[in-house]
């Protein structure tokens, strides 16, 4: 029986037959050859030379608190890779993209139209266009210089010897658009064509996006590498530089937000109390001076026992009515539309966890809100998810915040009837000089406020 199992050294071709179909069909192979020669040579001559570009941005980590990642071994790593993509997100956002092209105003691009190549001129051009007037969007217009003071225009690069000639640094009209070429270079090219293109912030935002490339330096480091490749380096390094410079400033002033209204915050009270503050101290200068004849120093009475737990809880009064103003501007913050964060109530010297809990669960979705509109359309689904659970949420702070600056000024009602029985105690005294501890108390008050 013929055994037809297959040889274990598998296919093979023979040389003799392979080199004579070579010999047979060398003129298919001279052709090929020639082809691909062909194809390389005009591809490496007529073909716009690209760099990359590439720059690296350490993202520190910035945890507000010790969560369980810290605990659990590993999860460190998965809170690093989330916070990574987020970050990642938000610098290839429209948003921050287009922000990006505002800060660089490349508004014009500049080319040079060579016998084989077209080259962009940045960041220096051989001239510079001025619009005075219209809308000319993303347009492109291409010249001819016939001396260095004189050229021609047109719209299409065929037609531009048909087109009248016009000046250097003398306005011209052409598609509804008014602009001036002036700035021209005594060695610009007479036997080269140029050309010019109006950009929008919008166009070089999609650009950015599409161009810009982020990875990871490596699976435990939270380096991001940004790289682009573009034709002219010079303007790669502008934009990295531009995007790392603007995401690092977006982030500052994210940041910045909760000490920027603190520092309103402050200065709104110091600004009312200030103003009570004179009141007081002019009332009682003038007391002083219509009274002093009359008026007893009351040393002795602020040396005794009862004098000194007025003063002790006029101290507690003192903390008490700084509790009543935090609440009521932390109201009126949550009531206004432009709301972002507001600070804790241990900047004030008093703790109150269960509104801190809430300011700083409202703080958390703001800042994701924020984020989140970088990736999504502001009237997006999950957006007005988000707005309507962060409404709710400020409802709920506000309710907390009446109830407590309620209790607060039963507080200030129940201390104030206690200094009044302490002093009655003690005080048994002419009007004048009731009326002269009352403008005392009072101006202590508001100086320890201030």
């Amino acid at each position: 029986m013929a055994d037809h199992s297959l040889d274990s050294k598998g296919f093979q071709i023979d040389s003799k037959i392979f080199i004579s179909y070579c010999l047979r069909y060398w003129y298919l192979i001279l052709i090929g050859l020639t082809a691909g020669v062909c194809y390389a040579y005009f591809q490496i001559r007529y073909t716009p030379t690209t760099y990359s570009t590439n720059a690296r941005m350490l993202l520190k980590d910035e945890y507000s608190s010790w969560g369980q990642e810290y605990f659990l071994p590993g999860m460190e790593l998965v809170s690093s890779r989330n916070r990574l993509v987020n970050e990642i997100g938000i610098m290839k956002s429209f948003p921050l993209m287009e922000r990006v092209a505002k800060s660089l105003d490349w508004n014009l691009s500049y080319f040079k139209i060579g016998n084989i190549k077209t080259t962009e001129m940045y960041p220096r051009p051989d001239f510079e266009v001025q619009l005075l007037a219209g809308n000319p969007k993303e347009s492109r217009y291409y010249l001819d210089f016939i001396d260095p003071k004189k050229f021609k225009i047109s719209s299409y690069v065929d037609k531009i010897d048909e087109s009248h000639v016009y000046k250097v640094n003398k306005p011209f009209k052409i598609d509804g658009l008014e602009m001036n070429i002036h700035a021209v270079n005594h060695s610009i090219s007479l036997s080269d064509k140029y050309s010019f293109k109006f950009n929008t912030h919008e166009g070089w935002a999609r650009y950015f996006q599409a161009s810009l490339n982020i990875s990871v330096e490596n699976e435990e480091s939270s380096i991001l590498i940004l790289s682009q490749s573009h034709q002219t380096p010079d303007k790669s390094i502008d934009f990295l530089n531009s995007l790392m410079k603007n995401y690092i400033e977006w982030g500052v002033e994210q940041n910045n937000q909760i000490a920027e209204n603190t520092i309103q915050f402050v200065d709104q009270q110091l600004r009312v109390i200030a103003d009570s503050l004179v009141n007081t101290e002019y009332r009682l200068e003038k007391f002083q001076q219509s009274k002093f004849s009359e008026r007893i120093f009351l040393s002795d009475y602020q040396e005794s026992g009862n004098m000194k737990t007025v003063l002790d809880l006029e101290d507690q009064l003192t903390q008490r009515s700084i509790q009543k103003e935090y609440y009521t501007a932390l109201i009126n913050t949550l009531k206004s539309e432009d709301f972002t964060a507001f600070p804790s109530s241990a900047v004030f010297g008093f703790d109150d966890p269960n509104v801190d809990r809430m300011i700083m669960s409202i703080h958390e979705s703001v800042k994701k809100i924020q984020k989140d509109a970088f990736k999504f359309k502001d009237y997006s689904a999950q957006i007005n998810i988000q707005k309507k659970t962060l409404e709710e949420d400020k409802k709920a702070l506000i309710k907390t915040a009446n109830s407590n600056r309620q209790q607060v000024a039963e507080l200030i009602d129940s201390l104030n009837n206690v200094i009044q029985k302490e002093e009655n105690k003690v005080l048994q005294i002419p009007s004048e000089q009731r009326e002269y501890v009352n403008l005392t108390r009072e101006n202590k008050l508001l100086n320890d406020l201030y």
